[in-house]
């Protein structure tokens, strides 16, 4: 008996000395291949220096300065690490079935590019998801990384990376779209310097100081901004060569209860709650652009917001400080404006996909300098996402300050006036808006400017009323009319609605709106 015992012992020990003398041997052998694979076709894969450190059931590998340039699956991957540790790389998973089962992963100082290729359509192939690929734990540390798509334009560019997850399980299982339910993905905490996404041609989207938590389930961002190339170059000063152009700046954003694991899978990401400390939006239009420049339809929320690359659900997002700034550029170096101050914003059941609930967004602000202004838009996600209605109140106004936009929108000057009450209630349907405005106010005096305003002033006091309701108690409701330009913004039709109203309200019997215009010169 005790014989058999010390066999089995000897052949017990055997084994594991052919274990630790034969497997390394066959594991590096492996390695080396992979290395010489890799720089066939024009791919290229070199280690400045390697160690391999074997174990019974694993080993760890140590290599620094590695180069790789690869194209897998239709990208071109190529960058450098500075140092790489691949630590409790399990053996036998990997010898028998190919399975890469690793406790953990380091890459320090990784400077990487990916650029998409152009998918090549006559010799396509149906696509590897890849090894069955599970990591302990991931580290970067102080990585860059620049993303190049197919036409080889910059669209994202990361600096100072800084990453770990546990439980990285690749490939990550797709979720299908609408379905929030639970999905296996990995705990992630991320940070980055700064992110910068390049648009096409007029602005650049940069993000600083981003953190993500996938087990708290948060997203933080220290400031958003979108930044107009155009309003950096004062050497374009000829009013022709100005396009219009948009700013925004967001601080202090926080992503709550994010279910990160869809988004990582490539299923639906629902935002269940977002909120933004401090929101400033400019928007500057040039009424003098030449027509061929107005051409192309600008995006309204809705569509801007199905542009999105992922998609996405916003249940809710609340702005606490919000200020927007509306201007017109002139000639002169400084340009018109309005501005709506010290607000708060709403925006609630967004998506990137056709839905029968509109999106809404409600805004409360100091309009010009004191007046209360409360706003409300529906906007209608089973189309195009164009159509929409708009309802709200403005109280206590001093006319005189819509001056610089009245000329732009209703070739008038107004001299005088106190506006006490205005509410509309219109809605936009095929590029036309259409509804109600009642305009209570008092002292108006206007003047008419453009061709035939001579005509148009001296029927000033017949044409025009100075206050609603006058003393007889006659009170007028205006009309809300608006054909819209495409080629305009969604504040451009917004606002001309409303001067629309303002316009057929002020209007006196004689003569309509429609009237007055048609004495213009052709």
């Amino acid at each position: 008996m005790q014989k058999k015992l010390l066999r089995i012992g000897a052949g017990l020990l055997l084994f594991f000395l052919a274990i630790l003398l034969i497997v390394p041997v066959v594991a590096s052998k492996k390695l080396d291949r992979l290395i010489e694979k890799a720089n066939q076709d024009g791919g290229q894969l070199s280690i400045g220096s390697r160690t391999l450190a074997f174990r019974l059931t694993h080993f760890n590998l140590s290599a620094d300065s590695v180069r790789l340039n690869q194209s897998p699956g239709g990208q071109q991957l190529e960058g450098t690490i500075a140092h790489l540790e691949v630590n409790g790389l399990k053996l036998f998973p990997l010898l028998l079935n190919d399975r890469i089962r690793i406790s953990e992963v380091l890459l320090e100082q990784p400077e990487i590019i990916l650029r998409v290729m152009a998918k090549d359509t006559m010799n396509q192939e149906e696509e590897d998801d890849g090894p069955d690929i599970k990591i302990g734990e991931t580290i970067i540390k102080d990585g860059s990384f620049d993303w190049y798509t197919a036409q080889q334009r910059l669209a994202l560019r990361a600096l100072g990376l800084q990453l770990r997850s546990t439980a990285l399980q690749l490939p990550l299982a797709p979720r299908k779209e609408r379905d929030p339910g639970p999905a296996a993905a990995p705990a992630l905490l991320f940070s980055s310097d700064s992110l910068i996404i390049p648009q096409k041609e007029k602005a650049d989207w940069s993000f600083s100081e981003v953190k993500l938590d996938t087990d708290r389930g948060q997203l933080e961002l220290g400031t958003v901004k979108l930044s107009p190339r155009q309003a950096v170059r004062p050497f374009l000063t000829a009013l022709k060569m100005k396009d219009d152009w948009l700013a925004l700046r967001l601080d202090d954003v926080l992503f709550e209860d994010v279910l990160f694991d869809s988004l990582m899978a490539g299923g639906l990401a629902v935002l269940p709650k977002v909120s933004v400390e401090d929101f400033n939006l400019l928007v500057f239009e040039n009424p003098a652009l030449p027509s061929e420049k107005e051409s192309e339809q600008k995006d309204f929320f809705v569509e801007k917001f199905r542009k999105l690359p992922v998609p996405v659900l916003l249940q809710e997002l609340r702005v606490t400080r919000a200020e927007i700034t509306y201007g017109v550029l002139l000639e002169e170096s400084s340009a018109e404006e309005i501005n709506f101050r010290e607000g708060s914003l709403s925006l609630k059941n967004f998506s990137t996909y056709p839905q029968g609930d509109s999106a809404v967004i409600t805004a409360d602000f100091t309009f010009g300098e004191r007046s209360p202004l409360q706003a409300r838009f529906a906007l209608d996600q089973s189309g195009g996402g164009r159509h929409f209605s708009a309802t709200g109140e403005l109280r206590d106004y001093d006319m005189t300050d819509i001056n610089p936009f009245m000329s732009v929108a209703a070739e008038a000057f107004v001299e005088g006036g106190h506006l006490n009450k205005l509410n509309y209630n219109f809605s936009v349907t095929n590029e036309v808006a259409d509804g109600k405005l009642l305009l209570l106010y008092d002292g108006l005096e206007l003047k008419l400017d453009g061709k035939k305003a001579w005509l148009k002033n001296i029927m000033e006091d017949i044409a025009i009323r100075d206050s609603n309701p006058r003393s007889g108690g006659d009170l007028v409701h205006g009309t809300v009319y608006n054909e819209h330009e495409a080629g305009k913004s969604f504040f451009n039709l917004y606002w001309k609605s409303i001067v629309s109203g303002l316009r057929s309200s002020v209007s006196g019997k004689m003569f309509t709106p429609k009237e007055l215009k048609a004495t213009e010169l052709r």
